[in-house]
Parts: structure tokens; sequence; C-alpha cells
């Protein structure tokens, strides 16, 4: 760890490299920080299967503590690092074209401003995949058929 650092971020720094040596160790990679791309994309991966919400970071700890020990940062293991760390995109579901919604949405047909159809709304919004803020701002003179 370079002195550097701000002093605040010393101690997260010296707990995310502890944690990536353990889980190294325990995958049986004798140097934790002597980084392969096999190794990197193991401990990310416990991490992202434990719910580290922040893997990017042990593994940016983990690139750090490799390079400052002399080691050669090459473009595979660049390569992995990018890899590892690209969150999935979350699985969208195919809407049941069958199933209709079981809320009553006589409610919204009262309220001023609110769609005319709001079934429909719910259906070209899913269907493009809108979140509500793009589908509360569409008009009619937005879409092209």
């Amino acid at each position: 760890m370079v002195e550097a650092d701000a002093s605040t971020s010393q101690a997260s720094t010296r707990s995310q490299l502890k944690t990536w040596g353990q889980i190294a160790n325990d995958a049986g990679f004798p140097d934790p920080f002597s980084l392969t791309p096999n190794l990197v994309f193991t401990v990310v991966g416990v991490l992202k299967r434990a719910g580290y919400r922040s893997a990017a970071n042990y593994l940016e700890a983990a690139k750090r503590a490799h390079i400052e020990q002399g080691h050669a940062f090459s473009i595979q293991l660049k390569h992995a690092c990018r890899l590892a760390t690209i969150e999935a995109p979350n699985v969208i579901l195919a809407l049941p074209n069958r199933r209709r919604l079981s809320v009553s949405m006589q409610w919204l047909i009262s309220c001023s401003g609110s769609p005319c159809h709001p079934g429909r709304a719910c259906l070209v919004s899913a269907w493009w995949l809108l979140r509500e803020i793009e589908a509360s701002h569409a008009r009619t003179r937005h879409v092209v058929l």
C-alpha cells in the first residue's frame, strides 16, 4: 500500500487485500497477488456470489498490490479484469401474454393525467422496456407506426 493513499482509505484497502488473499488462498492459489486470469475470475466470482457489491474495488486493490510487487500486468490480465467486473444485465423475463393484471385499473381512469387505456400503456411500456419516467412522459406524437 502506497503512502499516497488517504489515511481514511488505508484501513479499507487493507481489509480488501486481506479478504482477497483469504479467498485466493482458500481457492488454492499460493500467491494471491500474482494475478492470473483464472485467479481474477475465481476471486471476483466468489465475491459476486457472496453478494459483495464492490467486487471491482477488491480487484482494484489486488491489481495495485500485483503491480507494487513487481509483477507484469499483461494485456490478457487487463482483459480478464475488465470481463470479471462487467455486471451481467438483469434478466428480463417475457411477460405472459394471456395473463391480465389482477389490479383494477378503474381508479386510474378517473385520475387526471392518467392514460385513457392503462392496460395498453402498460403493454407498450413493457414492449419497449420503458422505465416509469420514460413511459409517463411519452405522448402520442412521440409514437410513429
